[in-house]
This record gives C-alpha cells, structure tokens and sequence, in this order.
C-alpha cells in the first residue's frame, strides 16, 4: 500500500511539473507573440522593400501560434490525466 501511494505520489508530481512548465511556455509564447504584434503594427514593415522581412516576421507569428495551441492542449490532457487520478484516489 505505502509503494502505491509513493508512486502515485511521484506520478501527480510528474504531471504538475509537466502543468508548470506548459504554462510557462504558453506564457513564454504569448508574451512573444505580444511583441511580434506590436512589431507587425510598424506601417513601414508593409512597403514593398521590407516585404521578405514582412513575411519572416508573419511566418514567425503562425509558429508562435501553432505552438501556443500545442501547449495549450497538452496542458489540458495533462491536467485531465492529474484530475482522473484525483478522482481516483478518493
């Protein structure tokens, strides 16, 4: 019984560090995708001589995106994962 408690103990903790991490990319990410907006806002980013670094800059954003939303639904597996050994511990 103790050794099923200490490692269901040690798998929770596995799962919060993975939410605590998540988290913090998703953060990480925002914050940057923020930045590239604001960035994105500069009118002379949209005349023709600075098309390549337009496009650099857009691309970068789609991936900022596309990564926020990967995190984010791991975030809520795990998060579902921790809640169904919650409900199952008691």
């Amino acid at each position: 019984k103790n050794s099923t408690n200490a490692t269901q103990y040690r798998e929770r903790k596995v799962l919060q560090n993975k939410l605590k991490k998540l988290e913090e990319q998703v953060e990480k990410g925002q914050l940057k995708l923020s930045e590239l907006a604001h960035t994105l806002a500069d009118a002379s980013l949209y005349e023709t001589a600075q098309q390549k670094k337009l496009q650099q800059l857009l691309n970068e954003q789609d991936k900022l995106q596309i990564a926020i939303t990967a995190a984010e639904e791991d975030w809520m597996e795990t998060m579902n994962c921790l809640e169904l050994m919650e409900a199952g511990r008691s």
